[in-house]
């Protein structure tokens, strides 16, 4: 196999060892309470901790602070075709796919 192949590996392996979903949210123009509960029951994620804003139903999955004391210091938002976003925290600095294959002498 190429070094490509196995540097794509290592990035997805750094990416799911060193990222935790914080809260997932749910924008309210297209998601009802108990829909989002089936969604996150069928996912696998958490649904105890609830906020509710004019726009948005979020559901804490850890306690940000808590993640924040174990090393997770950088955050990003990712969102999903069907207008879910999860609030991502990452451990360090998490290695850019855009530069994934720079510098290659092959």
């Amino acid at each position: 196999m190429g070094d490509r192949f196995f540097k794509l590996i290592y990035t997805i392996i750094y990416i799911l060892m060193n990222s935790i979903i914080q809260s997932i949210i749910f924008n309210n123009e297209f998601w009802d309470y108990d829909d989002a509960i089936f969604w996150l029951n069928k996912h696998d994620h958490k649904y105890d901790k609830v906020d509710f804003t004019n726009h948005y139903i979020r559901f804490r999955q850890h306690n940000p602070i808590q993640l924040v004391n174990l090393g997770y210091d950088h955050i990003f938002t990712k969102t999903l075709p069907d207008k879910i976003e999860m609030i991502i925290y990452y451990k360090g600095n998490p290695p850019s796919p855009a530069n994934l294959f720079l510098n290659q002498s092959s």
